[in-house]
């Protein structure tokens, strides 16, 4: 099982972090609630961890999850606003 820079298993069930504007409140705040990972630039989180809410497939923006180094991005550092959707600081 791959794991992160803490040394901690990484899901392996990682899919695109969705887009927040089609969620109620509740959603949005079980997205930012779970643990987000970047590869290559782009934010993952486990979709079991969010509900099923996103099938977006690392794939489909070019992102082997297998091969890659997976970074988990620290909660502190979860960001979100209605404009610019879900990002990091």
């Amino acid at each position: 099982m791959k794991q992160d820079q803490y040394k901690e298993a990484i899901p392996d069930d990682l899919v695109l972090l969705p887009d927040a504007s089609q969620y109620t409140d509740y959603y949005v705040q079980r997205i930012l609630d779970a643990r987000w990972y970047e590869v290559q630039g782009v934010l993952l989180v486990s979709s079991s961890e969010i509900d099923y809410l996103s099938e977006g497939d690392p794939a489909d923006a070019g992102i082997d999850v297998s091969n890659v180094e997976i970074m988990r991005v620290d909660d502190v550092l979860h960001r979100f606003s209605m404009q610019d959707g879900f990002y990091h600081a």
